[in-house]
């Protein structure tokens, strides 16, 4: 009987675990080459996740306006064309990742204009005035980090997107 409730608890903990570190495979996709383009008729919007090592095996849930368009992994990158005016953006972590990555806020953007979001996770609190949405922190391996999204300046983010793979977007 121990043995079957042990079982059974086993296999219930590897399907959450699942959530962690599923998502699309980056083997194969092509790193960032820029320079990004503009569209004439829409926003182009780079959501980017560089590597860290505190959430690289957790996957994002990224969502526009309430429909989700991509699953996001560290290392990854999504490229993005939105109409003009606000959306409300999402990124939400499956059950065991934890609510530090996920955040809510809204995205204003325009026609003709290219964005660069960056999912961050830092060892100092940003001083900048780059935060969307709210900064959260908390100690990992004895480490205080500072987890935020952010909206980059292009040449910053083309060069940490260099190390990012291209995670084709579901259709919205």
């Amino acid at each position: 009987m121990f043995r079957i409730f042990f079982s059974v608890c086993a296999m219930s903990i590897l399907s959450l675990l699942q959530g962690c570190s599923s998502g699309p495979s980056l083997d194969h996709q092509p790193y960032y080459r820029g320079p990004a383009e503009a569209n004439t008729n829409s926003a182009t919007v780079y959501v980017f996740r560089p590597v860290h090592s505190a959430a690289r095996r957790v996957t994002l849930y990224i969502t526009l306006d309430e429909q989700q368009v991509a699953e996001l992994p560290s290392g990854g990158y999504l490229k993005l064309q939105l109409s003009e005016g606000t959306h409300v953006f999402e990124a939400k972590t499956p059950p065991l990742g934890g609510p530090y990555i996920g955040d809510r806020f809204n995205l204003t953007v325009k026609k003709g204009n290219v964005y660069f979001i960056a999912g961050e996770i830092r060892e100092t609190p940003p001083s900048d005035d780059q935060t969307l949405g709210i900064v959260k922190d908390d100690l990992f391996s004895g480490e205080r980090l500072f987890f935020r999204w952010a909206m980059v300046p292009q040449e910053m983010a083309e060069k940490r997107m260099s190390f990012c793979r291209l995670v084709p977007p579901t259709p919205i």
